[in-house]
């Protein structure tokens, strides 16, 4: 049985340093401000507080998915090394990454006597990590890459994700929400509770009035719902002080808390200010 490589994009928050401690491989997701493109694995790029800034002075940030070619430059070497290959894709219902990767497998697996198993997270962001770190406790058990996939596919929809958004424009930017709803939300101070569906895709769960109730209502989902045997995963956009607050709240009620910035793809979606929790 060949050596397993577990591959994911930056859309799942981890940092190079970490990606190696893990030894995860890391397709850059790029992205652009006012035009000029960014990738987000080089050692001088922006840190967080000065992107979400951006952000918040409102300039102008796209996002693209990963091409073909870039995963065939990316699964290539590994192939060659006689790895097996499982990549954990940020959702299908949110980026063409997926798709774009069952492109590169067939060409890998035709040159190279090796697997590649593909992995469709149903989340984004940090939420890809459950599925990552599950995978690398399976692979140092000597799962093959396929018993691994299997593995993730039947847990992954019992995973819950929650996002309490800092600004309503960037969800109607997004084309989530109309712009006499966004107007209107800004005015009445709702903060909607974003989740992903069973499709992968984000859609509205609920509104609050005000930023706390929305954050208490996080809080509170995980207390009730999140199982203390798995790690729980924090997110967010430069609030890093509530951020912090309800990782601490959670430590000391026994729970595990992984906590870290949300990436730039996802962050140019759900816009700075943003929570997120993921559990089980």
């Amino acid at each position: 049985m060949n050596k397993v490589a577990i591959v994911c994009d930056s859309c799942c928050s981890l940092t190079k340093k970490d990606a190696s401690k893990y030894d995860i491989h890391l397709i850059p997701t790029l992205f652009y401000i006012n035009d000029v493109e960014y990738n987000p694995l080089v050692d001088n790029l922006m840190d967080y507080e000065e992107y979400y800034q951006k952000l918040e002075n409102k300039e102008i940030v796209k996002t693209s998915c990963i091409n073909p070619n870039s995963f065939v430059n990316a699964f290539t070497p590994l192939a060659q090394q006689g790895y097996d290959i499982l990549y954990i894709a940020l959702s299908g219902g949110l980026s063409a990454s997926y798709n774009n990767a069952f492109i590169a497998k067939e060409m890998i697996e035709e040159d190279y006597n090796v697997n590649v198993e593909i992995v469709d997270s149903m989340t984004g962001s940090v939420g890809i990590l459950i599925s990552a770190f599950e995978a690398v406790k399976l692979r140092n058990q000597g799962m093959s890459a396929l018993e691994i996939k299997k593995a993730i596919d039947k847990n992954k929809l019992n995973m819950t994700s929650l996002f309490t958004i800092g600004s309503l424009d960037h969800l109607r930017r997004g084309g989530r929400l109309s712009i006499v709803s966004a107007v209107l939300g800004t005015l009445l101070k709702i903060n909607p509770i974003v989740t992903v569906n069973d499709m992968g895709k984000l859609v509205v769960e609920s509104k609050h009035r005000g930023r706390r109730t929305a954050t208490n209502y996080l809080l509170n989902s995980v207390i009730q719902n999140a199982n203390k045997n798995y790690t729980l995963f924090i997110g967010h956009t430069n609030c890093k002080d509530e951020a912090n607050m309800m990782k601490k709240s959670l430590e000391e009620l026994g729970y595990d808390v992984y906590m870290d910035y949300i990436d730039h793809t996802m962050g140019a979606h759900c816009g700075p200010r943003t929570i997120a929790v993921f559990y089980r």
